[in-house]
């Protein structure tokens, strides 16, 4: 399957838009309409909890490595990613703005300027829901733009922190974009950029992209998954099965 890809004229970054996050967040009507629809068309709501296992190519350098991926994800806020081939190991879990990386050699409790900028969940249904939950969410309607053959509406979100003031100075880091199909409601893709650090510290542009969404009792799951770093494909994604509300617990998502 070939790689949808969709270059950005301009490399973009969280600074080249102010967020203001004392004042009131700014909900774009038309974002914020697009967004609904987008939730109601993938089941209106968020499943208690999601297991999806499947099959994965995983690109590092000059290496192409086979395995198995298993996703889960628990309400709104908690997300895990688990990658293993024959030699390597990449895992990521975050709860309620915390998050733990692991690899085959060691794990590490991530900063929250991490945790918050590299979070998108592989079900793109929790982002879409987490926003539209949280009346601390801004959205910014870009435009009518073409993402592979499909015309997408082009959405800007993030987290104002507005009713948390200790946490204002995150805000910049949780800028994300979201292209929904103007078509079918789905989401296409989203890009965010991955920091670990303010300031002078570089950021890795993540871009996540979804399709061949199929019904799993109720709830459209994308079951392919392309995942690129840097502007290079990372990871594909090939979803085998979902299970929805298994009962997860804290346990499943550890960040310490």
């Amino acid at each position: 399957m070939r790689f949808l890809r969709i270059v950005l004229p301009v490399l973009i970054t969280p600074w080249m838009f102010p967020l203001n996050a004392q004042d009131p967040p700014q909900r774009d009507a038309r974002a914020l309409a697009v967004m609904q629809q987008s939730l109601a068309v993938m089941g209106g709501s968020v499943p208690t909890d999601s297991v999806a296992t499947g099959r994965v190519s995983l690109i590092e350098g000059p290496d192409t490595d086979e395995g198995q991926v298993r996703l889960l994800t628990r309400g709104l806020d908690q997300f895990a990613e688990r990658i293993s081939t024959g030699t390597r190991l990449r895992a990521a879990s975050y709860s309620r703005g915390r998050a733990k990386s692991e690899n085959e050699l060691s794990a590490k409790t991530e900063s929250l300027i991490w945790a918050t900028s590299s979070h998108v969940p592989s079900f793109p249904a929790v982002l879409v829901g987490a926003s539209l939950s949280n009346s601390d969410f801004a959205f910014e309607y870009i435009g009518l733009e073409k993402v592979g053959a499909s015309n997408a509406h082009h959405i800007r979100v993030w987290n104002t922190f507005s009713s948390q003031p200790k946490l204002r100075m995150l805000a910049p880091f949780t800028e994300k974009h979201i292209w929904i199909d103007a078509a079918s409601g789905l989401p296409l893709k989203v890009y965010c950029e991955q920091r670990s650090a303010g300031g002078a510290v570089p950021a890795v542009p993540v871009e996540v992209v979804y399709s061949d969404y199929r019904n799993v009792n109720g709830v459209l799951y994308p079951f392919h998954i392309e995942k690129s770093l840097n502007g290079s494909l990372w990871a594909t994604i090939t979803i085998e099965r979902v299970a929805l509300n298994s009962g997860l617990a804290d346990a499943d998502f550890p960040v310490r």
